[in-house]
């Protein structure tokens, strides 16, 4: 197969994932081919992210930290490639808009009603084209019969990804996955789809994990609650102090975890049937004839953080006046109170697709999901993404906690070692620094791009459920220390290295290291 690789952004540890993948394809007898921006653009997210930066210290950096100061090639450029003649579709201005609202942090249409999102779009939305028009170049120049790109949401990865489609030729996104190890490889789709996460979990959701299984799963879950998560992109309550619940009413304790929502604006697979986030949390207080009293709002720790230029404002403005309105009791973004006790101490726990929903269900308490995640099909939560699903609720008080945590327990598996590819042989070392076995083959992920399909990375089944309860059994106990200290023997099936730039390059690395996370 003649596949095209492209970052277009520099992120670390993506363009480095890019190369790994590609190298794998060569090895196996595939003719990789790279694009690369080399300034070619108007405009794009870094740019924007950074606007009193220069264009031309963000353009040198991007360039030197891209697919170029790699060894191999051949390499192709935007800037060469960019042809104007090649009509873009009217779509294009929406394939811009969810950089926009990454950029802005919007949480509701209302904050799109503004002069800067408008112009922002503009100018976002012109460069998703100039993406789309180089990509569709690309393509036809070096007769690729498909493409791997990263992210694939973000608008010139957009335009590359519709390119694509356009063409009528297979592409996959590629991505970080949730806690380091491995790569998110999505068919067919950007980032956020969910079609075959979800496909994973209806298929193994019935099967036990084995003891081995149970215990790689948990021990990532324990990270959480011990905040040793350091290999999260951000982690979040680090200093959290145990606080007894806060709402003094008598009543349903329902705790309302709400994250933000801004990153999955525009794609089907996140959509919902409420016209805001609040009139869920309405609809629910209703359907549950309960009193917002005797129940608490926690702002995501977020929302008080700037990325970019921008902080969580949207967000928390919206979610404290709506609980200020409706009596609950919410704690702001830079309280430290522990969301984990604060779980314990819930009736239920309300989310929106949060990750928060795993650890909750790990304590055997109800969640109720008011948006779609990445445990749809998991089994434990209460869905209750529209009006109509009224009657799932009944559930409530009838479920078995025991049973509820070995579903969540079986869809962190299920996410993290199934679902995400090559976890053996791409091992973090830090957030940005990885190590891989060059012994690995390219086999899974051609299947995925021929196929449209994800083979699962732990195929293995376990007969019976006494391994699965052992772990479930130091869960309920909240044996955390115990569960962090497993160690898998066959993490590492071969000796993993790192990848090499080009010689006069490699410093790259140590400088990098001085940078904020995802800085060039």
């Amino acid at each position: 197969m003649r596949i095209g690789f492209t970052t277009i952004y520099s992120y670390r540890p993506h363009v480095e994932h890019l190369f790994f993948l590609a190298q794998l394809a060569r090895k196996d007898g595939h003719e990789p081919f790279f694009l690369t921006c080399d300034s070619g653009l108007s405009s794009c997210y870094t740019r924007e992210f950074r606007p009193h930066s220069s264009t031309f210290v963000e353009c040198l950096k991007c360039t030197m930290g891209g697919l170029r100061s790699y060894p191999g090639g051949p390499y192709s450029s935007i800037r060469q490639l960019l042809d104007h003649a090649i009509p873009v579709p009217d779509a294009a201005r929406q394939w811009g808009e969810s950089s926009v609202c990454s950029l802005l942090r919007t949480e509701q249409p209302a904050d799109k009603n503004t002069a800067a999102f408008s112009a922002l779009r503009e100018r976002l939305g012109q460069a998703t084209g100039e993406g789309f028009q180089s990509a569709c170049s690309w393509i036809e120049r070096c007769h690729l019969d498909a493409v791997v790109l990263f992210n694939g949401r973000r608008d010139a990865t957009r335009g590359v990804l519709e390119a694509a489609r356009f063409m009528g030729i297979s592409f996959m996104s590629v991505e970080r996955t949730w806690f380091g190890d491995g790569l998110q490889l999505i068919p067919q789709d950007n980032c956020l789809g969910l079609s075959e996460v979800d496909r994973l979990n209806r298929e193994f959701r019935h099967h036990p994990l084995s003891a081995a299984q149970a215990s790689r799963a948990a021990r990532l879950l324990a990270s959480r609650f011990l905040r040793r998560n350091s290999l999260e992109w951000r982690a979040y309550n680090v200093n959290a102090v145990a606080t007894r619940w806060p709402a003094q009413k008598a009543g349903s304790k329902l705790l309302f975890l709400p994250s933000s929502r801004y990153e999955f604006d525009g794609h089907p697979d996140g959509e919902n049937g409420w016209s805001s986030p609040t009139s869920a949390f309405d609809s629910l207080l209703s359907a549950l004839d309960v009193t917002g009293d005797s129940c608490v709002l926690r702002c995501h720790p977020s929302w008080g953080e700037k990325v970019g230029q921008v902080d969580g404002q949207f967000s928390e403005r919206m979610y404290t006046a709506w609980a200020r309105d409706r009596g609950v009791h919410c704690l702001g973004s830079g309280d430290k109170a522990s969301t984990h006790e604060l779980m314990r101490q819930a009736d239920a726990v309300v989310v929106n697709g949060g990750s928060a929903g795993f650890e909750a269900a790990l304590l055997g308490k109800p969640v109720i999901g008011l948006s779609p995640s990445h445990y749809n099909e998991a089994g434990f939560q209460i869905r209750y993404y529209a009006q109509d699903d009224r009657d799932n609720l009944n559930a409530l008080g009838r479920q078995n906690p025991g049973e509820v945590a070995r579903m969540a327990l079986r869809c962190a598996h299920t996410l993290n070692f199934r679902f995400y590819q090559y976890v053996n042989e791409v091992r973090a070392l830090t957030t940005t620094r990885y190590v891989y076995d060059k012994n690995a083959t390219s086999r899974k992920f051609v299947i995925a791009l021929t196929s449209g399909h994800l083979l699962a990375d732990d195929s293995t089944l376990a007969d019976a459920e006494e391994g699965e309860d052992s772990v479930l059994n130091l869960i309920n106990s909240e044996q955390w220390e115990t569960l962090f200290a497993h160690r898998d023997a066959d993490m590492r099936p071969s000796p993993l290295k790192s990848l090499k730039r080009r010689l006069w390059l490699r410093p790259i690395e140590a400088i990098r290291d001085t940078r904020p996370r995802g800085d060039f």
